[in-house]
């Protein structure tokens, strides 16, 4: 049986210009118990898999390392790397994210060693710019606004990043429908995998920031999804996440609130990008048995983004 507690799942694809960070927010993790690092890349045309190669042999014993030959998309190459560990929990990181608290990985396998109803524990994060720069007008990630997370209010849109939670390790038991669950859509995996961890229990959220998500990049190779695909697109993506969520089947969540809420934000943002005439889009690919929530969560929206700036201001 392996000793390892904790298995850090880190994905790549051109990432040259962040990874040495990633790695190095990993390693300097200070912890009690024993983990590994699985970084499996996806067929990088930059030198990021040399400098991975030269990370996994100056750490042999901690280091597991898969470089790809062809590019599978971000889905399956995050979902067969979750396969591949060993560990009683499990954590992610990407590339071109990093940590910044250097007791993430303690704090959080601690909770869950003493907290056995919870499926998982998960915190909060900033979101920068490559100039450190908080994106948008948020700063620091305005989704966990409770210290839980379930299936009823993730269906109002209070979810918690998947790659800053650490979750029991429930992947050996999976089989081909989850498989094709979760690499459904080439581009989201995240969400997917956040349906999988409350399948098996609520995710507690810790007040503590210790990660950073970037959402840009210097060149246009490394830039992230999120700052590739506009509102519009993103929200295609996300409604063809729900359909196969809806066809997998979580009885549990309110997929009429769901549609609603996740509505919300790419309109937002369109209506800061002066592209209201887009937001018919938006409601095109809304199922008309939503259309009568919307009024609510996009009201609820509205206030948590006040409770954000208020939050901001009082620092």
């Amino acid at each position: 049986m392996s000793n390892i507690k904790v298995s850090v799942i880190m994905t790549c694809y051109n990432q040259e210009n962040y990874i040495k960070k990633a790695v190095d927010s990993v390693l300097s993790q200070k912890v009690d118990f024993d983990y590994e690092i699985i970084i499996s890349d996806d067929c990088s045309r930059d030198t990021t898999p040399q400098i991975l190669k030269d990370y996994q042999q100056k750490h042999p014993d901690r280091i597991r390392l898969v470089l790809r030959d062809k590019n599978v998309g971000i889905s399956r190459n995050w979902y067969e790397a979750l396969c591949m560990t060993k560990g009683e929990y499990v954590t992610t990181l990407e590339g071109d994210d990093y940590w910044i608290s250097d007791e993430k990985l303690q704090k959080q396998a601690d909770f869950l060693d003493s907290h056995s109803q919870f499926a998982g524990v998960t915190h909060r994060r900033n979101i920068v710019d490559d100039n450190g720069k908080v994106y948008n007008y948020f700063t620091a990630d305005m989704h966990p606004q409770k210290d839980m997370v379930t299936f009823k209010n993730l269906s109002k849109g209070v979810i918690f990043p998947y790659n800053s939670c650490m979750h029991r390790n429930f992947f050996p038991a999976l089989g081909e429908k989850e498989y094709n669950f979760v690499t459904h859509n080439r581009s989201i995996a995240d969400f997917p995998l956040t349906m999988l961890v409350l399948k098996h229990g609520d995710v507690y959220v810790l007040r503590d920031v210790m990660s950073v998500y970037r959402v840009a990049g210097d060149t246009k190779k490394e830039q992230s999804y999120t700052s590739t695909h506009g509102p519009v697109s993103q929200f295609e993506d996300m409604v063809d996440v729900l359909n196969a969520c809806h066809d997998y089947g979580f009885p549990q969540f309110n997929f009429k609130y769901a549609f609603a809420s996740w509505s919300f934000m790419p309109c937002l943002e369109l209506i800061l990008a002066k592209r209201v005439g887009d937001i018919k889009k938006i409601l095109s690919l809304v199922p008309s048995y939503s259309y009568i929530h919307i009024p609510y969560m996009w009201t609820y929206y509205v206030a948590r983004l006040f409770r954000c700036e208020i939050d901001k201001r009082r620092k």
